[in-house]
């Protein structure tokens, strides 16, 4: 082992040395040495340290090859060394990726960024990087790092669609997504110097994942949970992405508002935000989950904010870019539509539209977004009017967390109190959930619906309604 660090180390620095010469590489040096490394990162006893000394050569490598070349050839002979170490790394199946084992996944992963399926096309990896992998994404004893669970995901957009297009497969993926996309944060999504956004890679893989069915299994299961007062990985999941689409809408507003970024970058990262409500939000059966009490909120807060997003950046429609904001605010009000219709997929009393919610708990926000539309001379045809809550209620309807009638009442099982089923699913949905009136973990499995509470409220709104027709 020492003899070849020895001949690693002579070869670097002799390839090194062409660098700061600025020398060509006329015998041929740099592909013996890459073939060379990449023979010895196949060895099944090679230890992780020297894993990531023999992807750091044969980069450098590569770096003398092609530097002379376009840096679309350079990024595809990166990204292939990248996907070959990963295999090399997927069939040694290491039982924990932290020290340096971290060290060498990171070496790969950075590489396999330059991976771009439009360019390059997709590749089928072997069976056992597959199975390797997508233990990885959703096991987080295996992984521990969140965020480099994330990154894995990068790798079901360059696999071809068929390739999950086996249930055991496309089930696992799906699940695997769902796991760490409960960590996924916004610096994640948003274009940076030091690495590609994920935002992308997620919208194709899951819509590949929803064309092939796989979605549905756990879309269920959320369904099941949530009618029994009850959040799982996929409920939290939809949550965290409906809350970072809206956060990112707003990054956007502000990156255009500052001059940051031009009009055709602005269009293009409102359209991915878009894109991100669209798959939580109107995406069967994931559609249904986003009308449960609680999700449903999440969603409409979203639409709200990302519409306002939109309308704030539509001054692009006095430059050459006018076609393309027209075409968001077309797609908007599409959006707009979809979200005022019921979904079919589930037969539950409970559920809400997203548009219904978002008139009633953005009653003032959609206003404003309608004096927007006036002031800039454009049209969003279905966008609700607010509808402001005026009536005086019994102190015994109201939610003590929200201070709005309830809908849905249920019984906290930490403490008793009244809580509208919304409340109690955010409550829920938050990292560490707790009882808001004893600071108590919230004991999910004694949690109650109160049927005769909700026919009273359901016969005060119905005799209020009636008041005011007559």
């Amino acid at each position: 082992m020492d003899g070849m660090r020895e001949k690693l180390a002579a070869y670097k620095n002799m390839l090194l040395q062409y660098v700061r010469d600025g020398r060509t590489d006329p015998s041929g040096v740099a592909e013996v040495v890459y073939n060379a490394a990449m023979e010895w990162l196949q060895n099944p006893n090679q230890p992780p340290e020297q894993m990531s000394i023999l992807i750091s050569l044969a980069e450098d490598t590569l770096n003398i090859t092609y530097h002379n070349q376009d840096q679309e050839v350079l990024g595809a002979a990166r990204a292939k060394l990248g996907l070959a170490a990963a295999e090399a790394v997927a069939k040694r199946n290491p039982e924990n990726l932290t020290g340096s084992w971290e060290d060498v996944v990171w070496s790969f992963l950075s590489l396999a960024w330059d991976w771009d399926p439009d360019l390059y096309g997709q590749v089928d990896m072997s069976d056992t990087f597959k199975n390797w992998f997508l233990n990885v994404l959703s096991n987080n004893s295996l992984c521990p790092n969140p965020h480099l669970r994330l990154e894995m995901i990068r790798f079901m957009e360059i696999l071809p669609p068929e390739a999950l297009n086996v249930e055991d497969l496309g089930s696992r993926a799906i699940r695997g997504i769902m796991n760490v996309c409960c960590h996924l944060e916004l610096e994640y999504l948003m274009p940076s110097p030091s690495r590609p956004s994920l935002t992308m890679p997620i919208i194709n893989v899951l819509r590949v994942l929803h064309n092939q069915g796989h979605i549905n299994s756990v879309a269920e299961e959320a369904n099941s949970l949530l009618k029994d007062l009850q959040v799982d990985t996929t409920a939290r999941c939809l949550a965290n992405i409906l809350e970072l689409a809206a956060e990112m809408s707003q990054q956007v507003k502000e990156m255009y508002r500052t001059e940051a970024w031009d009009e055709a970058m602005t269009i293009m990262m409102l359209n991915r935000s878009l894109s991100l409500l669209e798959i939580c939000a109107t995406l069967p059966p994931f559609r249904g989950t986003c009308q449960h009490p609680g999700l449903v909120q999440y969603a409409a807060s979203s639409l709200v904010t990302i519409v306002d997003a939109v309308l704030s950046c539509s001054g692009i429609q006095h430059t050459p870019k006018k076609q393309a904001i027209l075409d968001v605010l077309g797609r908007l009000d599409s959006l707009l539509a979809g979200l005022a219709v019921p979904s079919n997929d589930i037969d539950n009393e409970q559920l809400r539209t997203v548009w219904t919610v978002a008139q009633k708990d953005h009653a003032w926000r959609l206003n404003e977004i309608h004096d927007m539309l006036y002031m800039f001379s454009l049209k969003l045809y279905n966008l609700p009017k607010g509808i402001e809550d005026t009536d005086d209620c019994i102190p015994e309807f109201y939610d003590k967390v929200t201070h709005c009638t309830m809908i849905s009442p249920v019984k906290l099982g930490t403490s008793g109190e009244v809580v509208d089923e919304a409340s109690l699913v955010h409550l829920l949905l938050e990292k560490i959930p707790r009882d808001p009136f004893t600071r108590k973990p919230l004991d999910s499995e004694k949690h109650m619906r109160l049927p005769e509470l909700k026919a009273q409220i359901d016969l005060w709104r119905a005799t209020n309604k009636r008041r005011h027709i007559l």
